[in-house]
This record gives structure tokens, C-alpha cells and sequence, in this order.
């Protein structure tokens, strides 16, 4: 019942996390470009503000998915965060190697790529929950790594370095 629960969750996970994403992705703008909601909206279309509205949507979702599972807190918290750092890590190769290294630029590739990232995300952390022998022992590396990857997240938009992760195709790094 336990992994049946686990994948229903997680379906439904995906579906929720992917509507989030693009929320997120315009939400700053339709907040007026208000500097504090760029912190966790994207400001620009980088491929850091994209990981960074996924990574958002994946622990935002991980609130319910948390009572709706009733997981093992100390499991769960090392799924959610390898599920995280598997979504950033796809994220990131998809969009350089569409976007930048094969060239396709569209709203469509944009979808699909978000979409294929957080599945592997959701993927990840329903393995770890499920079937990792030893997931309750690695709880409080996973939650340090998942404090520094939102804090990252966070100080990251405000100043952020100039390198092609954080570069806006209107030639803008972080706030306008």
C-alpha cells in the first residue's frame, strides 16, 4: 500500500509540480517585477531560473506529498532532496545541450525539458523512499545539502556570476 500510495503521489506530484514551474516562471512579472518575489520567481529566462522555479515547485510539493505518504520524516526528507539535486542536475544538462549546443529554442522544448527533469526528480526520490536500504542515515547530509541549495538559490539570483548558467538570451545576469 506504502509504494502504491508512493506513486500516486507521485503522478500526481509531477502533474502539480510542472503547473508550479510555469507559474513561476512568470509570476515575478506579474507581480510588478517586485525584487523580494524574484527570489524565488524567475526574473529572467536563464537556465538558473528555470532550475530554480523547479527546484521551487519540488519542495513546495513535498509539503502534502509528505502527509499524503505518511512517510518516514528522516526518508523522506533524503528522498525529496536527491530528487532535487537529480532535477537540477537534468535541468541543466537538457537545456545546454538543446538550447545551447543543439540550438532549439521554444516554448514546447522549454515544457518538455521541465517536464523530463522533474519526472527524473520524482523518479529519484520515490526510489530512495522505497527501495533505499540505508535512506534514514543519510538525513542529515541530504538536509544540509538542501539548505545550501536554496540558500544558493536565493543568493544566487541576487548576484549572480557571469557565467552562460545564469545568462538571459536578452543579455541580462539575475534582476534587470
Amino acid at each position: 500500500m506504502k509504494r502504491e500510495r508512493a506513486v500516486l503521489s507521485g503522478y500526481t506530484g509531477l502533474a502539480v509540480t510542472v503547473i508550479l514551474a510555469v507559474i513561476f516562471q512568470n509570476s515575478y512579472y506579474w507581480m510588478g517585477e517586485f525584487h523580494p518575489a524574484g527570489l524565488l520567481f524567475a526574473v529572467n529566462s536563464s537556465v538558473w531560473e528555470q532550475v530554480k522555479c523547479m527546484l521551487l515547485s519540488f519542495y513546495l510539493w513535498s509539503v502534502p506529498a509528505l502527509f499524503w505518504g505518511k512517510s518516514n520524516l528522516r526518508r523522506f526528507v533524503t528522498a525529496r532532496v536527491g530528487g532535487s539535486l537529480v532535477t537540477a542536475v537534468t535541468a541543466i544538462i537538457l537545456f545546454f545541450t538543446v538550447q545551447g549546443v543543439l540550438g532549439f529554442r521554444s516554448g514546447i522544448i522549454t515544457g518538455l525539458i521541465v517536464s523530463i527533469s522533474l519526472a527524473a526528480g520524482a523518479y529519484c526520490s520515490y526510489r530512495i523512499e522505497c527501495y533505499a536500504i540505508n535512506a534514514e542515515e543519510a538525513f542529515l547530509p541530504a538536509l544540509l545539502a538542501g539548505i545550501l541549495l536554496m540558500i544558493a538559490v536565493l543568493c544566487l539570483t541576487a548576484l549572480p556570476p557571469h557565467i552562460g548558467l545564469f545568462y538571459d538570451d536578452m543579455g541580462f545576469y539575475g534582476f534587470r
